[in-house]
This record gives structure tokens, sequence and C-alpha cells, in this order.
């Protein structure tokens, strides 16, 4: 009797997890199909564009790297799953819930936008398909490339482990290191770095998407005794160029400000993974 009640536990435990499963496929196939439609793309990408201005680019590309930076290889754990939403406590997250209030204002319109264009059932739209879209338009409105989003990411129910984001204070070879169980080389982290010629860090013009971060590290402004120049950028920026592999990169000044684009937006496809993220350049 024991035994057989022992079987039956086993049993339904077995049938539990494999409807889990199938649940989980179901909702993403359901997911996929909803979000396949052009216009319902289109829907989504004019919502994200009336919140996301240049005053809040970098704040929600800070936003995509934090949700997406906790990849890592081994295990495949982490990446573009919307686990930021419980992680805003953290102290290497601080400042990004006002970005991820922008991002909410876009739910709540989209949603109800959604439910006039389809009287059916209101779009399921995850937290991961919304920071990915908004990161996208985040690039554009600030003189970037137009980055196509493929959407239909599923949410995290659970915050990623932490310690996954490269800190601050690393110096080359641990921004390297960080980078690598990512699946992302130096060339790649050097490129991502990028990035932060958006922003208050002072490197050119806060709201223009460009190559000055690489102009003005290569100028070492932060050795000048004294002044603002001594504020601009992170002991992780200056890294870059005290280390001879990252500085063989960071000499993009000489490429065209589209080379530059297109070599960041390779790196950020590598990251995001389930963000699947492509570039399309004029020329």
């Amino acid at each position: 009797m024991i035994a057989f009640q022992l079987e039956g536990v086993y049993l339904y435990i077995t049938l539990v997890a494999s409807l889990g499963s199938i649940i989980r496929g179901c909702l993403m196939l359901l997911l996929k199909f909803a979000r396949s439609d052009t216009n319902t793309s289109m829907l989504i990408k004019e919502e994200v564009r009336k919140v996301v201005s240049k005053g809040k680019a970098a704040g929600v590309l800070r936003l995509v790297f934090h949700d997406a930076g906790t990849f890592e290889m081994d295990g495949n754990s982490g990446g573009m799953n919307g686990s930021i939403v419980y992680e805003l406590e953290r102290p290497e997250n601080a400042g990004l819930k006002k970005s991820l209030k922008a991002c909410t204002q876009f739910l709540t319109k989209q949603r109800v936008k959604w439910m006039q264009y389809n009287k059916i059932f209101p779009l399921l739209v995850s937290w991961a398909d919304m920071i990915a879209v908004a990161g996208a338009e985040a690039v554009s409105v600030c003189g970037g490339p137009t980055i196509p989003v493929q959407l239909g990411r599923l949410d995290s129910l659970e915050p990623d482990a932490e310690g996954k984001l490269p800190r601050e204070s690393l110096d080359a070879p641990g921004l390297k290191q960080n980078f690598k169980r990512k699946g992302l080389s130096t060339q790649e982290l050097v490129a991502l770095s990028g990035a932060h010629t958006l922003g208050s860090k002072g490197f050119g013009s806060p709201f223009v998407f460009d190559n000055s971060y690489y102009k003005i590290l290569l100028e070492k402004p932060w050795k000048s005794s004294g002044g603002m120049s001594s504020m601009v950028g992170l002991p992780s920026d200056h890294a870059l160029v005290e280390d001879d592999e990252c500085l063989r990169f960071a000499i993009f000044k000489d490429l065209s400000i589209k080379a530059c684009y297109l070599i960041s937006l390779v790196c950020v496809v590598s990251l995001l993974c389930k963000a699947v993220l492509s570039c399309t350049l004029d020329e």
C-alpha cells in the first residue's frame, strides 16, 4: 500500500510537471502567433515612441542592459526575460524605477488601444518585449539606426541571480572575464560600452547616439587636476584605454559612425539572445 501511494505521488508530480511544460509551450505559441501580425508590431512601436523621449533614452538603454546583462552561457541563465522588475532594489539598479515607469505608461496605453483594435482579447505584452522595443526606440530617437525587434519573449517569474552585471569599479581583466561569461568578445565589450555616449557621463551630447564616447575616452580628460573633466566616465570606462587589447578596439574615431553602429549592434544581438535584434542601415 505504501509503495502504491509513493508511485501515485511520483506519477502525480510527473503529470503536473508535464502539464506545466505543455501550458508554457502553448502560451509561447499563442504569444508568438498573436504578435506576428505586422499591424500589432507597428501599434506597439507607435505607443512606445510616444513615451520614449531623448531625455529618457539613456535610462531606457541602461534598463535594457540591466535586464539582458544577467545572461551567462553556463546554464543559459538570465538574459532578456523581464526579471528586472523584481530587481529594482539592488544597488546596481538604482535609478531604473523612472525608466521602468515610462515603459509602464506605454503598457497601460497599449492595452487600451489594442482592445479597440482587436475586440476578441487584449494583447499580452511581456515586460521583456516592452523593454526590448523601448531600447530600440531609444537608439532611434537619438539619431541611431532602425532596429527591428522580434516579439514573443516570456517573462521570468522570479529575479535573476545577483552578481551577474559588471561592476562599475571593474578593471579591464575583470570586465573581459565578465563579458566572456556572456559569450561576448573584447571588441563587443568596447562596442557596448559606447552606449555611454548617451546620458550624463560627460561623453559629448547626452541626447545624440554617436562615437563621441571613443573620441573623448582616448583623450583621458579624467586625468586633469580638478574641474568637471575629472568627473567624466566611470572607472570601468577609464579601464578600457589602460588595456592594450581594449585600446585597439577603442580607436573607433577613425571609423565612420555607421561602422560604429554596426559593430555596437552586432554586440547587442549577441548579448540580448532572446531579444533577436537586427539592424538596417541606409547607405
